[in-house]
């Protein structure tokens, strides 16, 4: 999650990366990536995230996490 206020392929594959332990995110990344809101930020998460860059699915409003 980069915090540009915009979901888009990035966000989805920072998330992937970081699921894959190849990207470190902050407290606050983890909390704001975890789309599904399971308590778990994974691979799940960057396929949420990337379908509603995609327009396709939304993210559901009770998961989505104002940074700031």
């Amino acid at each position: 999650m980069d915090f540009n206020g915009k979901t888009n392929a990035k966000d989805a594959r920072l998330v992937l990366r970081y699921a894959a332990k190849l990207e470190e995110f902050s407290d606050l990344q983890i909390k704001v990536a975890d789309a599904d809101a399971s308590g778990k930020t994974n691979a799940k998460d960057a396929r949420l995230i990337l379908r509603a860059a995609a327009k396709i699915e939304p993210l559901s409003p009770e998961t989505i996490v104002i940074a700031g």
